[in-house]
Parts: C-alpha cells; sequence; structure tokens
C-alpha cells in the first residue's frame, strides 16, 4: 500500500515527507496506523546519518489503531488501540529476565533500519529501498509495519494522541527513577537537564515520595515547569559552586543523582552531589570536551561506595510498564501531558526545528485527521 512518511537522508533540517510503498505485514508482524508520534532527541540526532543507514525513517514515539494482523499473531485484535516501544528479540537473558532494553539484538534491531533477515518494509514509488523498522516502528509515517513485540496494547478511553511519549522519553525518565534506580520514600535525588526525560524523572522522584528533589537546568521555564512536577529545589545550570549547594540541601549529598546530559562536567558534578553509597544513574554518554575525553574519579567512587549507573529506557519491560505509567497519568500522578506541544505532521520541519530550539520539550507530530 502507499504511505505518506518522513524520509530521512535527502539533506535538510528535517525529514521530509514523501509517498513510499509499504508492504503488507508478515508473519508475527502488524499494521498500525498512526494517530500522533513523539520527536525524541535520538530522531535528532539520527536525522543526519549516525547509527542507522540512510535513507529511512525515524521515529519511535508512535502511537496508534492495529489495522491488520500478520500470520501467527495473538493477543491483538484489528482496532486495538496501541503504543510502540522499541524492539527485542524475545529469547535471550535479558529479554527473559524482563529487561527488553538490554536485548542481545537490540542495536541490529533498533538502528539496523532493517529485518534480521536484511529486508525492509518500505521503497520508493520507483521501487528503490527504503530503510524501515527503526526501533521496530519507523513512526514518522501515516502507518507502520511493527514486530508484535513492539506494541502495547492500551485502554480505549484513554487519549491515544498523547501516549506515544511514553514508549520512549517518558518510560526512560520515570522507569529510571522507579525501575533502575528505585528511589523510595523519603530518599533525595538531583535531575540534571529537565527536558521530557528529566521533567518525566522530577514527576516519578515525586510519585514514589523522594524527600528533596534537586532540578539542575540552564533554562528558567524549564525549572519553574520541574518545581511544579514536584521539585523542592532547582538550581541555575550556570551557578557558581553547584555541587556544595546540591549538597547543602541535605547536609551530606543526595542518594541518586539522574543525569540526562551529554556533558561531561555534569557526569562529574551528578557524581560529586552523592552522599556516601550513593548512585549516579546516567541515560546520554558524555561527549569528548575541550579537555579530553571524560573519565569518572574512581577513587571518590571507591572510598564513597558511589556507583555509576547506565540507563536505557529506563530499565523497564514495555509490556508491563508503560500501562502503568498511563494509570498514574489517569490517577493524575504523571501529568507529562503538560509538557507536549502538538504539530500537523505535515509541519514535521517546524516541530524539528522547535526540538533543536528547545522551544518545544516534547513536539508530538498528529497525523492525518487528528492534525
Amino acid at each position: 500500500m502507499r504511505i505518506t512518511a518522513a524520509l530521512s537522508g535527502k539533506g535538510g533540517p528535517a525529514p521530509q515527507l514523501v509517498e513510499l510503498e509499504q508492504e503488507e505485514p508478515r508473519a508475527g508482524e502488524m499494521r498500525i496506523r498512526l494517530v500522533a508520534t513523539g520527536i525524541c532527541h535520538t530522531d535528532l540526532h539520527e536525522h543526519p546519518g549516525r547509527h542507522s543507514p540512510q535513507p529511512i525513517v525515524l521515529g519511535h514515539e508512535g502511537a496508534g489503531v492495529v489495522e491488520k494482523l500478520g500470520e501467527g499473531v495473538t493477543g491483538f485484535e484489528v482496532g486495538d488501540h496501541v503504543i510502540l516501544s522499541g524492539n527485542s528479540c524475545g529469547r535471550c537473558p535479558s529479554c527473559l529476565a524482563g529487561r527488553p532494553t538490554y536485548c542481545d539484538l537490540a542495536m541490529p534491531l533498533c538502528f539496523g533500519g532493517k529485518r534480521l533477515d536484511g529486508s525492509t518494509a518500505l521503497c520508493g514509488t520507483s521501487g528503490d529501498a527504503v530503510h524501515s523498522h527503526f526501533f521496530g516502528q519507523s513512526s514518522f509515517a501515516s502507518h507502520s509495519i511493527v514486530p508484535v513485540r513492539t506494541a502495547v496494547k492500551m485502554a480505549k478511553d484513554l487519549p491515544l494522541e498523547k501516549l506515544g511519549p511514553l514508549g520512549c522519553g517518558v518510560v526512560t525518565g520515570a522507569g529510571g527513577v522507579i525501575e533502575a534506580l528505585k528511589v523510595g520514600f523519603g530518599d533525595t535525588i538531583a535531575v540534571f537537564g529537565t527536558g521530557g526525560v528529566g521533567l518525566s524523572a522530577v514527576m516519578a522522584a515525586k510519585l514514589v515520595g523522594a524527600k528533596r528533589i534537586v532540578a539542575v537546568d540552564l533554562d528558567e521555564q524549564r525549572l519553574e515547569m520541574a518545581r511544579e512536577f514536584g521539585a523542592t529545589d532547582c538550581i541555575k545550570g550556570d551557578e557558581d559552586d553547584i555541587a556544595p549547594k546540591i549538597r547543602g540541601v541535605t547536609g551530606r549529598g543526595v542518594d541518586f543523582s539522574f543525569n540526562t546530559t551529554n556533558a561531561g562536567s555534569v557526569h562529574t558534578l551528578a557524581l560529586d552531589v552523592l552522599a556516601m553509597n550513593g548512585t549516579a544513574g546516567f541515560v546520554a554518554a558524555p561527549l569528548p570536551g575541550k579537555d579530553g575525553p571524560w573519565a569518572p574519579q574512581m577513587f571518590a567512587m571507591l572510598a564513597g561506595g558511589r556507583q555509576l549507573r547506565g540507563i536505557l529506557g529506563g530499565d523497564a519491560n514495555p509490556q508491563t510498564f508503560l500501562p502503568q505509567l498511563a494509570e498514574y497519568w489517569r490517577q493524575g500522578k504523571l501529568p507529562f501531558d503538560r509538557m507536549l506541544s502538538f504539530y500537523p505532521f505535515a509541519e514535521i520541519e517546524r516541530a524539528f526545528a522547535d526540538a533543536h530550539s528547545g522551544k518545544a520539550i516534547k513536539p508530538v507530530l498528529l497525523m492525518g485527521e487528528n492534525a
């Protein structure tokens, strides 16, 4: 069938809308009619070509309606509402332990731009191959062919147009706090960066009853939103002596830090602010700075019993954790929709620009009649 998709690999600051041919779902796959899809910083980084082959249809925070089932698909029916998350094999030790974000085949399944057999679901109208299956979905499109493991069924009374960011940005922040770090009642945490992931972490820390939640960012408006979401203390990222200020919040440092940035200096800071036996969680690797590659202060970690913890996808199992997050939203405990900005699919270039500039915390593209 012919679909509309946003294609990366043609140059320019954002994917360009084109018509593509999409094949029918194969065994174990479904065709999803997209209602909306969020834009994540991973999409921004991949658009110019970083890990995935091009040309490719990106997008990995999709939400939509099941339109067709491939052979052997069970547990879903045509008309079901779903949100889409990352792809995984379902057979490796990580998948079997309920941690599919650490799947042994995560890189080829999410960034390979094709199925494991080398095929893609898309081609141009003249027959030239186009890479698909980005994170198992390639949701910058009117329709997606997805492996069944990528889809999570949601209640039909939930607002589907708002749910896509649960699949990556929100689950990374909220899951990082709840599932990975296991922040508990009365604990203290510092969150570095208050974009979509950081604000989700702030909301989750409040939800579990953290006693002090310190938010750090350069943007005053985002810090104000962090305060509204539950931050007890807000600090501008360009202030002097940030580490002593954060340690002074408790008198001994925080139990946890959660770093959403790729700045080496912030990674150092996230370790400096920890109390004894504290854990520094991070979701983005530090980029080399002017002083060369970043390296953790190993003696300080050893002497303080501190840990540095990498976190992908919030350590969460999407099949169980995403419905839990949706229920928290329904109860008013996770108001992530307040950080969403909506754009018609045709205005993807404006949405990309607003994501790059920081004008929009979490842009969401609305497809077709939903725009």
